[in-house]
């Protein structure tokens, strides 16, 4: 059975599927959802309320605007200014004090 979260949007309550959310982005008092589909979708929740129910998922917080899905990640950029690429090409930048955590979880993930 698929795993999903229930968000609520303008006016309705909608069901996304976990393994089709690539990475959320912070916005305001908003969560900007990317899926798989290149659709985009706004959650009424903050990203803090975002990655507590998302926690459970391997998704894991690169820095203060983004949370990703280590099932979507392609590849990890180190050096200075550390970079995450993800299966749809998308570079994100990554937090210098996450990197080490999600070094591990990169690498030991499978």
């Amino acid at each position: 059975m698929r795993r999903y979260i229930v968000i609520k949007t303008e006016r309705k309550y909608r069901k996304i599927f976990i393994d089709e959310i690539l990475y959320c982005m912070a916005e305001g008092a908003y969560t900007k959802l990317y899926l798989n589909n290149n659709e985009e979708i706004y959650d009424s929740k903050i990203l803090k309320v975002v990655e507590k129910t998302l926690s459970n998922y391997n998704f894991f917080r690169i820095n203060r605007s983004y949370l990703v899905n280590l099932d979507h990640c392609y590849e990890l950029l180190t050096g200075e200014k550390p970079n995450i690429i993800l299966s749809n090409k998308v570079k994100l930048c990554v937090s210098p004090p996450k990197m080490k955590n999600l070094r591990k979880l990169f690498c030991a993930y499978s």
